[in-house]
């Protein structure tokens, strides 16, 4: 995916404006936002554990869950106030959950290669938590974590286990 050239942030303002909320400028682009999500709704494949003779097809997926949840079309359900891409993340798979986590409004952990990293919405300062490699436990890939209070647990593939106080 492209992204806004000179700009890691969109505000409220710029979706205001116009500007796409993830930054993507697709007036530069061969399809527009509606094309592009048509075609992934269309292709989209739902990953599960289920035989090919059990599974329906995505369109058929997604019109049971819409009419599971039928929404009052016209209401105001949130209002965009800003994207900021200034931390870069990286999962080694796309299936894995709980490699990011807002511990508050302000305060975000995510992993990047082998590390953990904690990112201040309120300095715009990113600060290592947990480098794998400083530990010599470069043979671990996250596959989970959780942060409470002062601890930040990781997981990895093989049932590794690695547990860190958090400075501060």
């Amino acid at each position: 995916v492209v992204r806004a050239k000179n700009s890691s942030r969109v505000t409220k303002w710029d979706v205001a404006r116009g500007m796409d909320p993830q930054g993507i400028p697709w007036q530069s682009l061969d399809q527009t936002r509606d094309d592009y999500r048509a075609t992934r709704l269309r292709n989209y494949h739902n990953y599960t554990n289920v035989g090919d003779e059990e599974r329906r097809a995505p369109q058929e997926d997604l019109a049971a869950e819409i009419a599971r949840h039928p929404v009052r079309t016209g209401g105001r359900y949130f209002a965009f106030e800003n994207n900021a891409r200034d931390l870069h993340s990286s999962i080694v798979h796309f299936q894995l959950r709980n490699l990011v986590c807002a511990t508050t409004a302000h305060d975000v952990f995510v992993t990047h290669s082998s590390d953990i990293q904690h990112y201040s919405y309120l300095t715009g300062v990113c600060t290592p938590v947990l480098s794998l490699h400083q530990l010599a436990l470069c043979r671990v890939q996250v596959s989970t974590m959780c942060v409470r209070g002062s601890i930040v647990l990781a997981g990895g593939f093989y049932g590794d286990m690695v547990c860190v106080r958090v400075p501060g």
